[in-house]
């Protein structure tokens, strides 16, 4: 991984910590899926491959909804998640390695990784472990319209700022 993985870290667990209802008010919170299991409310702040050079970076709108918000991928990765939230400064590097260890395992699960991001590897002759992959706007949602004013704030907050540290050659 070629960008500073300590800064990695501490802004994937910044962007963990977000507060939606304070990011986005209430006006655009509602637009916020939140199922009754509660992961709905965890961030997802993307991924970046062990061997990630600057090269390729995907973004996607944000996080699929799969069926019930609890498919074995899912199970994986939200423990994951919150470990990466709740680290003390010791266990930072750790859990944030971690989480991209199993995103780098069921990444390739996802239907829009088999639909378009694995042509795209494939053809370039690039794997997974050679990307980061983000989201625009990091929480799921009800719907996939009228999220503008939703992705300006993420880019505002967090994505740009994973971009500039990423600083990628070409993004998709």
């Amino acid at each position: 991984m070629t960008c500073d993985i300590d800064k990695a870290a501490k802004l994937w667990q910044a962007i963990l910590q977000t507060d939606t209802g304070e990011l986005f008010g209430e006006k655009y919170a509602r637009h916020l899926l939140n199922r009754p299991h509660g992961f709905d409310q965890i961030a997802q702040p993307g991924y970046i491959g062990a061997e990630y050079s600057g090269r390729l970076v995907f973004v996607s709108m944000n996080p699929g909804n799969g069926v019930d918000g609890l498919s074995k991928d899912d199970r994986e990765q939200y423990p994951a998640l919150q470990r990466l939230r709740d680290a003390g400064p010791d266990d930072l590097v750790p859990a944030f390695q971690q989480l991209n260890n199993i995103l780098a395992e069921i990444t390739p699960h996802w239907k829009i990784y088999q639909k378009l991001v694995a042509p795209i590897l494939c053809r370039a002759r690039v794997s997974v472990s050679q990307i980061a992959y983000l989201t625009l706007l990091q929480w799921r949602t009800t719907k996939s319209s009228g999220l503008r004013p939703l992705y300006n704030r993420c880019w505002k907050a967090h994505t740009q700022a994973q971009m500039d540290l990423l600083k990628p050659k070409t993004i998709v």
